[in-house]
């Protein structure tokens, strides 16, 4: 007989595990809070509020990584809490 590793069906785009998704939608939010009429202002707005981004948020998105692939193992790739 075969010998088969269990393996855990998760969603192929799970932004619980994807850090840079998290920053991304943390950039969406602050630049929709600006008045943008042109390209060159999009481009004024997104490097200021990437500058915002602090090293404290994108640590606490990558510590909390373990926590998140607990929930995933948990949940078997189902939605979890986060």
């Amino acid at each position: 007989m075969y010998n088969w590793t269990k393996v855990i069906k998760i969603a192929p785009q799970l932004p619980d595990l994807n850090v840079t998704e998290n920053l991304w939608a943390k950039l969406r939010t602050e630049i929709r809070n600006h008045s943008i009429p042109n390209k060159e202002d999009l481009n004024k707005v997104l490097r200021e509020e990437w500058k915002r981004i602090n090293s404290e948020y994108t640590n606490k998105l990558v510590e909390s990584i373990p926590d998140h692939l607990k929930e995933v193992t948990v949940k078997r790739g189902l939605q979890t809490q986060y």
